[in-house]
């Protein structure tokens, strides 16, 4: 029987890294301020991105046009592009106040889901019919689904009469469960439909956790925070439904939703917590870091392992370390970056920090499927951005710089570039796919040059405050192999059961193409058989865990 062997490259120890490409960069926008906050790929490679514009924007990059026009000062956009970067629809809406989108997620049908807050009347449907709703209060909470073609098809909003809601991030399951988190204050009723599902915060703002069915009902809304303000800056939804959520609060609070308690206390100022919850809302684990002035987490990830990865800005002296041991780390300015990997138990893999004298802010984060992790945000003054023992300083160009880092597994640095010109540039949102590609996203003000490499990819925005962009690289590009552990997996194709050749024990998962987790087999040295005939047509990846390391392969399952 001929075996095949597929040595790719997301391997964990099968490859150093030493240089990436730029595949292609995109910017848009009109004559005032666009940005781009977050963007994820779906089916085919297909790039959705969301952010907001002011004015007139054109959010076609390519050589063809699609004017928006704000109706308000910010309105929201929904943009899809192909994997080759080209323009393949975009839709707005808003109103005649502000909105904010804060986060997306597409389905496995390719239904987008996207949340945020909005003031005032909006109208929710960026087609020709109008969906309005007025906001209850100074800001509320929204969550929406258009179809894989970007129609309208429902939104989500809240009731309150005295308190208010900001949306912050939303993720799905692998049965299409929406969950949606922000901060709350007051009295909300959470139900929007005929039930009633009031929540009441302890104090001047609190973290609501929610989930919903795909048709957009109410499952359950839980609650968690204290006294001062709490609030939720991002959360990673597994797919079996577990919830891992980052943010910050200012006078402890109990984070465990629930009938138990689970008390974390400031360290002075504002201080990061992380908590995880499973797919019924309730307290599984809960850690916190800080000093005695204020720290910020502001983006968070998980691998197909349940690694968490985090980042964001620290001040004076931090010990990263939420278990009992130890893991202090200094700020050299102001405030440094850190980035945080937790194993899904939640206590502390490795901790990174970088930066320089001025002011840096970690805005973006996204693991691979082999925890390789990739960064962004900005600074302002040189800083050294290798978190090791090594140098690499960057300098910024003009008032501040973005920048991109990737970090391996165990958090040595790989590589880091600035993005910038001779004004302000940010980069927002990191996303990795499961090709190797890593994609950055931000806003920049005129002429930047977007490849990291030799070459040059300038561009220059039309906006006074600036443009949005969208850089994809190709992260596996110089990868110098190494042999690994073989790894032999036959038949391949297979209509169902699959033959798995290993030499040490270890453990296999099989993740498919969205990256989520379709089973967990451990494998003995030897010949292990795995039955795939459960699983629809389509690729998938056996991710193999042993002493020595991660080894994944690719299978086609007919």
């Amino acid at each position: 029987m001929k075996r095949f062997y597929y040595f790719i490259a997301i391997l964990f120890s099968a490859g150093v890294l030493h240089a990436q490409s730029l595949v292609w960069v995109k910017t848009y926008g009109g004559n005032s301020l666009d940005n781009a906050t977050r963007t994820v790929t779906y089916a085919a490679g297909n790039v959705y991105t969301i952010g907001l514009f002011m004015g007139t924007s054109d959010l076609d990059p390519g050589t063809g046009t699609f004017n928006v026009t704000a109706a308000g000062n910010w309105d929201i956009y929904v943009q899809k592009l192909s994997s080759s970067g080209s323009f393949i629809w975009a839709k707005a809406f808003g109103g005649t106040s502000s909105e904010s989108a804060s986060s997306i997620a597409v389905d496995a049908s390719g239904n987008i889901y996207l949340c945020g807050y909005f003031q005032g009347a909006v109208d929710f449907d960026p087609g020709a019919a109008s969906v309005y709703i007025s906001a209850t209060g100074n800001n509320n909470a929204f969550l929406e689904k258009l179809d894989a073609s970007g129609n309208f098809v429902w939104v989500k909003t809240f009731s309150s009469s005295i308190g208010g809601e900001l949306g912050a991030a939303l993720g799905l399951d692998a049965a299409g469960n929406i969950y949606f988190t922000g901060q709350y204050w007051l009295t909300v009723d959470f139900d929007p439909g005929s039930g009633v599902a009031n929540l009441n915060s302890a104090g001047m703002g609190d973290v609501f956790i929610t989930k919903f069915t795909p048709a957009g009902n109410l499952v359950w809304a839980k609650s968690a925070g204290g006294p001062g303000q709490d609030a939720v800056n991002d959360m990673e939804v597994s797919s079996t439904g577990k919830l891992y959520l980052v943010g910050n609060f200012d006078a402890g609070g109990d984070f465990d939703p629930g009938p138990g308690v689970s008390t974390l206390s400031t360290q002075g100022g504002k201080d990061i917590f992380i908590f995880k919850l499973d797919s019924t809302g309730a307290f599984v684990w809960a850690g916190s870091m800080g000093s005695n002035l204020n720290d910020e987490g502001n983006s968070l990830d998980i691998d197909p392992f349940e690694n968490v990865y985090s980042i964001g800005v620290f001040r004076d002296t931090v010990d990263f370390d939420p278990g009992s041991g130890v893991s202090n780390a200094i700020s050299q300015g102001s405030e440094d970056i850190f980035v945080q990997k937790l194993n899904s138990s939640g206590a502390l893999v490795w901790a990174k920090t970088f930066g320089g004298t001025g002011v840096e802010v970690g805005y973006g984060i996204s693991a691979d499927m082999n925890g390789n992790v990739y960064t962004t945000g900005e600074f302002d003054a040189p800083g050294d951005y290798d978190p090791g023992p090594g140098t690499v300083t960057l300098t910024p160009m003009g008032g501040a710089d973005a920048f991109i880092q990737r970090l391996d597994n165990s958090g040595n640095y790989v590589w880091a570039y600035g993005l910038g010109g001779n004004a302000t540039d940010f980069g927002y949102a990191a996303h990795a796919d499961q090709s190797g590609n890593v994609f950055f996203s931000g806003s920049f003000l005129g002429t930047v040059d977007f490849d990291p490499g030799p070459g040059t990819s300038s561009q220059t925005a039309g906006g006074t405050f600036g443009n949005a962009f969208i850089q994809k690289l190709n992260s596996t590009v110089g990868m110098e192999e190494v042999t690994p552990d073989p790894v032999d997996c036959y038949p391949n194709p297979t209509s169902g059961v699959v033959n798995v050749i290993v030499n040490v024990n270890g453990e296999a998962r099989i993740i498919n193409s969205l990256g989520e987790e379709a089973g967990r087999w451990e494998l003995e040295a030897g010949e292990n058989r795995i039955n795939l005939s459960a699983l629809l047509p389509g690729v998938y990846f056996i991710v193999f865990t042993s002493e020595n390391g991660v080894i994944t392969r690719k299978v086609i399952k007919e």
